[in-house]
């Protein structure tokens, strides 16, 4: 081998590794191999989605930017009218089937003008859809033939009132309650076949709720639902935060406590403590709220990243990804070429 060829094996070596040490290194949380975690600055957003090749979406304060995969300010989608006051919160941004349209929630003191807008992803003016109070999360979810709007929130004015999942009514009417869940808001998530993931942070479990069960009840077919009709459900451990789904329907959740969790859902779904935890906040008073997941199919095999953000780094939203088989077969190359020069060198 010439020396030539070596130094260009031990670049890609060294490069590799540097490349590894700084995506499994983070100031706010700690992954479990095989996941990675890489911290990205992100200008404070109160809420944000991620796109399919993994640029973010940032709710920050009344507007909505589109930010790179490194967190790089590329352009403002739009900004949402001032409608009660500068101090409204942003609750979530959710990006749509389609990708044509952005969809903010807010909060606001008193929670008695909670309202949530859509923009056109390409860029334009907000339009107002709805007021949930206490909206916590959105999700779209298919009725009959086509993605309507989920909302999760205890939807009241009342301090404590119940959370629920609501299909979402941008018309002027009442929102239709789906499951009644109990405990304080949190998220929801639908996976491919339409089935519902949703938590009570109270009783600590996370439920799953069947997609035909939930469309008798859109479609107004049944009765609201309650945890009773779960088709399946896992103790979570410790307060559930937000769920998400990746394109192979693994299903995540973060959950805060006596620390800060990201688990993973099993295969097969079944019995209790039925996840994987696949990260551990490490700075002491980690708080994760949304997370999202950014890529186009299976999140364990380094098709896409799960991102969260948290209370302890209000700047920054974590990636935790697993690096795709053909990255970890170029290391192991690379290492072997580098192993097999230097053998060869010390036997001269």
């Amino acid at each position: 081998m010439s020396r030539l060829a070596c130094a260009a094996c031990s670049f890609v070596v060294v490069s590799f590794l540097s490349l590894a040490s700084v995506e499994a290194s983070s100031s706010v949380y700690s992954a479990a191999p095989p996941w990675q975690s890489r911290d990205v600055s992100a200008g404070y957003p109160s809420a944000f989605d991620v796109t399919s090749s993994g640029e973010i979406v940032a709710l920050q304060g009344l507007s909505v930017n589109l930010l790179s995969s490194a967190g790089v300010f590329e352009r403002t989608i739009g900004t949402v009218p001032t409608f009660d006051c500068a101090s409204a919160f942003g609750a979530f941004a959710r990006i749509s089937p389609d990708g044509s349209q952005v969809w903010v929630g807010f909060t606001v003191s008193g929670d008695k003008n909670d309202r949530i807008y859509s923009l056109p992803f390409a860029g334009g003016s907000a339009t107002y859809q709805a007021t949930l109070a206490s909206n916590y999360d959105l999700e779209f979810a298919k009725v009959g033939t086509t993605y309507q709007p989920f909302v999760s929130g205890p939807n009241s004015v009342v301090l404590g009132a119940p959370n629920a999942v609501w299909l979402l009514n941008t018309s002027g009417g009442s929102h239709a309650e789906i499951v009644s869940l109990g405990g304080y808001g949190s998220g929801l998530a639908f996976d491919a076949a339409g089935n519902l993931y949703a938590m009570n942070q109270t009783l600590l479990k996370l439920y799953r709720f069947a997609a035909a069960d939930v469309q008798k009840v859109a479609l107004g077919l049944a009765a609201t639902m309650t945890v009773d009709n779960a088709a399946w459900s896992t103790s979570t451990a410790l307060g559930g935060s937000d769920i998400t789904v990746d394109g192979a329907g693994h299903v995540f959740f973060n959950a805060n406590g006596s620390s800060t969790i990201v688990g993973m859902l099993q295969p097969g779904y079944a019995g209790d403590y039925k996840y994987d935890n696949i990260a551990t906040g490490i700075t002491g008073y980690n708080w994760a709220s949304q997370i999202a997941f950014g890529g186009t199919g299976d999140a364990t095999k380094g098709q896409g990243a799960i991102y969260l953000n948290d209370w302890a780094a209000p700047g920054t939203l974590t990636a935790l990804s697993v690096p795709e088989p053909a990255t970890m077969l170029l290391a192991a190359t690379a290492v072997g070429a580098l192993a097999i020069r230097r053998r060869k060198s010390s036997s001269r």
